[in-house]
């Protein structure tokens, strides 16, 4: 049976509610560190690891992981797989982006939409995680290679939820790689208009997500 109008808004709003819990913010609060105030000023796990280390970083991420996995896994469970009630949920990841307890800013959403995908399709998880182990690599020799296989894997996440799922969850990682890339792009209209270098600069938003003149490590230092 399909749930009804109500319980799909409730449970989208609750997998958007769960997703935004600012969570790698809130561990780095815990180690007395604000990281809106460090490094590329992002709240999310990778800005944590530069920032605060390893063991903090390592708690945030499976609990990010969480955020985006559980909802998905919840309307699978419920009986409510292949529709757009798991979709749904797997698309309300969105929220770690655009949190709503951080004034509508948030991390890059990577951890979250990676537990997100699992639950729409674990073949789409396996390409991601194919794509991770090959940045790693990538990452010795060529840097920013660890970047380009998160992003070239979510490039390819949609069609995979598509093949092996179905439309709806096709439709949901979609989103997901398409508010992956806008975060990572977000501020970029002003680095450009502020006289930055297109190319060099539009390259290091993507594969560092850093802005002109900032660190990626330590106090954060004024966009150009």
């Amino acid at each position: 049976m399909s749930p009804s109008p109500a319980v799909v808004t409730l449970a989208t709003a609750g997998a958007y509610l769960l997703a935004s819990v600012p969570v790698a913010y809130l561990v780095g609060r815990a180690w007395g560190i604000d990281l809106r105030r460090l490094g590329t000023g992002n709240p999310g796990t990778s800005n944590l690891w530069r920032n605060a280390g390893f063991l903090p970083a390592a708690i945030a991420g499976p609990l990010s992981f969480a955020q985006g996995a559980g909802p998905v896994g919840l309307a699978r469970v419920a009986g409510w797989a292949g529709g757009p009630l798991a979709a749904l949920a797997g698309a309300a990841a969105v929220g770690n982006g655009y949190s709503c307890f951080l004034r509508f800013r948030g991390g890059r959403t990577v951890a979250v939409a990676t537990g997100a995908v699992l639950g729409l399709s674990w073949q789409a998880f396996a390409w991601l995680l194919a794509w991770y182990a090959a940045g790693v690599v990538l990452r010795s020799r060529l840097p920013g290679g660890q970047a380009l296989g998160v992003l070239v894997g979510f490039a390819g996440a949609p069609l995979f939820c598509l093949g092996f799922a179905g439309a709806a969850e096709g439709v949901g990682a979609a989103v997901l790689l398409a508010v992956l890339i806008a975060r990572r792009m977000d501020g970029l209209a002003d680095d450009l208009r502020g006289g930055a270098p297109p190319r060099p600069t539009i390259t290091r938003r993507l594969l560092f997500d850093a802005r002109p003149g900032q660190r990626l490590s330590g106090p954060r230092a004024p966009a150009c």
